[in-house]
C-alpha cells in the first residue's frame, strides 16, 4: 500500500500541468506497476525460492495458479447465476425440515440440499416469481435454465484458454535457447555486485547463490549415466516393482468399485466411508510408491518424478473412472431404484464429500506426516536432519482436488468457493511446515521444465477428462424431472435448443447465442476439430523450438570448436 501511495502521488506530481489524456495514461501505468508490486504471495515466493530453490517455488506458484482459476470461475458463477437466483430465491423449495444436529457440514446434506450451493436449488425461468415492482432485481428475460448451462461454458471456456496460455509461456521458457554455461558464467561474474550489507541485498545474494547451486547441479546431473550393462541388471527390479504398483492399483479399483455398489445413502456415517477411503488411497497410496521408488535407485531425479508422477495418475485415472461410472452410469440410469429424487444434487454432495475429505487428509498429512515425522528425525533419529520436500506428491495432490473441483461444477456450482478456503489453508499450513520442517533439496530441478510438465497434465489428463464427463453428462444423461433448472427436458443440452426454437422474435442482443448455439455448440464435428486443431499447434510450437534449441546448441559446440583450432 506504501508504494502504491507513492506512484499514485508521482503521477499526479508528474501530470499536474497537463494535458487529462497524460494524465490518464500515467495514472493508468502507475497502477499498474502498483497492482504488480502488491500481487498475491510475492514475498512468499521470494524468501522460498531464495532458501529452498525454484524446486519448491513450483509447488507454491501451483498453489497460486489454481487460486486465481478458481477466484475467476466463483466470479463468474456468482455474477451470472448466483446473484439473480439469490435475489428471488424459486417458489418451489423443498419444505422438508431438516435437523441441525446432524453433520451437514462435512456431509452436505441437510440444510445444504436446499441452498444453492448444489444443482437442485436452481429453479426454471425465474421471471414467474417477479414482482412488478422489481424490474431491476429480477428483469423479465432472464432465464435460469439459459444462465446455468451458459455461465458453466463461459467459466469452463475461459479455464482452458487461461491454461492454453500458461502452456504456451511454459514451453516458451522452457525451451529458451540460452545454455546453462552463459547464465552461469554471468552470474558469478556479477556476484559481487550483491555482496553488500542490506537486508534486501542479502536477501537478494542468497537467492542467487541457491541459483548458482542449481546450475551446478544440473550441469553434473547430465554426467552421470549409466551404462547398458547396468541397466539391463536393474530391469527385473523395475518390472517386479511395476507388476506390485499395479496389482496395488488394480485392487484400489476394485474395493472402490464394490463399495459404491453397497454404499448405504441413509445414515450421514455411512455416506463419509466412500469418501474416506477414496481420500486415504490417494494418499497413502503414493507414499507406498515413493518407498518402493527407492529400491528402483534412478541415477536421475527427473526420471524418478517422471515414473512417480505416471504410477499416480494411473491410480486417480482408475479411481475418478470409478466413481464417474457410479455416479453417471448407475444414478443417472437407475436413479428410482436408488430412491433419488435428484440425482444431480446427489452427485454434487458426493463430490463436496470428496473435496472435504481430500481437505482433512491433506491437514492430518501435514501434522503427522511433516511436524510430527520431522520433529522425529530433527531431535530422535541417527541423521538429525530435516525432511526433503517431495514436489511430484504435493502438486499431483493439488491436480487431483482441482479435478474434483472442474468436475463437480455442473452438480455444485459454489464448489470453486470451497477451493478457495482449501487452498487459502493449505497454503499457510505448507508455508509454515517448509520453514520448520524441510531442508533445501541437494538434487535442483530445472524449473521451467517442472513447471511444463505440472501445467501440461493440469490441462490434459486433468481439465480435459472433466471437460469430457461434463459434456457427456450435459448430452446423454437425462435430467430429474424434480428439480433443477433443467426439469422436464431429455437432455440438459437441449435446453439451449428448446430457447432457440421458441424464439419467434429472436432478441437483437441474444441473437449472438443463437448463432453460437448452431454453428458452434450444436456441431459436434467442430468441437472435436478445435480441439485436433490446438492439440496439433502445441506439438508443432514443442517441435518447432525443441529444434531451434538444438541447432542452436549445435552452433555454440561449433563456435568452441573453431575457439579451440585458433
Amino acid at each position: 500500500m506504501h508504494n502504491l501511495a507513492l506512484l499514485c502521488l508521482s503521477s499526479l506530481l508528474v501530470c499536474a500541468g497537463k494535458r487529462s489524456q497524460c494524465f490518464l495514461k500515467v495514472l493508468c501505468r502507475s497502477c499498474f506497476e502498483a497492482f504488480r508490486s502488491i500481487q498475491p504471495f510475492e514475498n512468499a515466493f521470494k524468501s522460498i525460492s531464495a532458501c529452498f530453490g525454484t524446486e519448491v517455488l513450483i509447488y507454491f506458484t501451483f498453489f497460486r495458479t489454481l487460486f486465481f482459476y478458481n477466484i475467476l470461475l466463483i466470479l463468474i458463477n456468482g455474477l451470472f447465476l448466483l446473484l439473480p437466483q439469490i435475489a428471488i430465491p424459486p417458489h418451489f423449495q423443498n419444505s422438508s425440515t431438516h435437523s441441525l444436529a446432524e453433520p451437514w457440514l462435512l456431509t452436505g446434506t441437510g440444510i445444504l440440499t436446499d441452498s444453492v450451493m448444489f444443482y437442485g436449488y436452481y429453479s426454471n425461468p425465474i421471471s414467474g416469481n417477479c414482482g412488478a415492482n422489481n424490474k431491476i432485481m429480477c428483469p423479465e428475460e432472464y432465464n435460469t435454465t439459459l444462465a446455468y448451462i451458459f455461465t458453466l461454458g463461459k467459466g469452463l471456456f475461459v479455464t482452458c484458454i487461461m491454461l492454453l496460455h500458461s502452456m504456451s509461456k511454459s514451453f516458451e521458457r522452457t525451451f529458451r535457447t540460452f545454455k546453462s554455461n552463459g547464465n552461469l558464467a554471468l552470474k558469478v561474474f556479477s556476484f559481487w555486485d550483491f555482496n553488500v550489507n542490506k537486508e534486501q541485498s542479502v536477501k537478494r545474494q542468497k537467492l542467487i547463490y541457491t541459483q548458482l547451486k542449481e546450475m551446478l547441479s544440473e550441469l553434473s546431473s547430465t554426467k552421470g549415466t549409466r551404462n547398458m550393462k547396468s541397466r539391463l541388471r536393474r530391469l527385473p527390479v523395475h518390472a517386479f516393482i511395476w507388476c506390485i504398483c499395479l496389482v496395488s492399483i488394480g485392487l484400489c479399483m476394485l474395493a472402490v468399485y464394490h463399495l459404491c455398489q453397497d454404499a448405504d445413502q441413509t445414515s450421514s456415517g455411512m455416506l463419509l466411508i466412500m469418501p474416506v477411503i477414496v481420500s486415504c488411497i490417494i494418499h497413502v497410496l503414493p507414499v507406498f510408491f515413493k518407498t518402493l521408488s527407492r529400491l528402483e535407485h534412478y541415477n536421475s531425479p527427473n526420471t524418478c518424478i517422471y515414473v512417480f508422477i505416471v504410477r499416480n495418475f494411473l491410480l486417480m485415472g482408475c479411481i475418478f473412472s470409478v466413481l464417474v461410472y457410479h455416479w453417471l452410469g448407475k444414478i443417472g440410469g437407475k436413479k428410482a431404484r436408488n430412491n433419488i429424487q435428484c440425482w444431480e444434487t446427489f452427485v454434487g454432495q458426493e463430490i463436496y464429500r470428496l473435496v472435504l475429505m481430500d481437505l482433512i487428509f491433506a491437514v492430518l498429512y501435514v501434522i503427522f506426516g511433516e511436524f510430527l515425522w520431522g520433529l522425529y528425525t530433527r531431535n530422535v533419529s541417527l541423521g538429525r536432519k530435516k525432511l526433503d520436500f517431495d514436489i511430484a506428491f504435493n502438486i499431483l495432490e493439488l491436480i487431483y482436488g482441482q479435478t474434483l473441483v472442474w468436475l463437480g461444477l455442473l452438480f455444485a456450482p459454489l464448489l470453486p468457493a470451497v477451493q478457495i478456503g482449501k487452498l487459502f489453508l493449505l497454503f499457510i499450513l505448507k508455508k509454515k511446515s517448509l520453514i520448520i520442517n524441510f531442508q533445501a533439496s541437494k538434487k535442483y530441478l530445472s524449473f521451467s521444465q517442472m513447471n511444463t510438465l505440472f501445467i501440461t497434465l493440469l490441462f490434459v489428463p486433468s481439465f480435459t477428462g472433466a471437460l469430457a464427463c461434463v459434456i457427456y453428462t450435459t448430452r446423454r444423461n437425462r435430467p430429474s424431472s424434480g428439480c433443477g433448472p433443467f426439469r422436464n427436458l431429455p437432455q440438459i443440452f437441449l435446453s439451449s435448443k428448446q430457447w432457440r426454437s421458441g424464439q419467434a422474435s429472436p432478441i437483437p442482443s441474444l441473437v449472438w447465442m443463437s448463432w453460437l448455439y448452431i454453428y458452434v455448440l450444436d456441431n459436434s464435428l467442430l468441437l472435436f476439430v478445435v480441439v485436433g486443431l490446438i492439440l496439433i499447434s502445441i506439438y508443432i510450437q514443442t517441435q518447432a523450438l525443441a529444434g531451434q534449441k538444438e541447432l542452436i546448441s549445435m552452433l555454440q559446440e561449433h563456435m568452441e570448436y573453431e575457439s579451440i583450432m585458433i
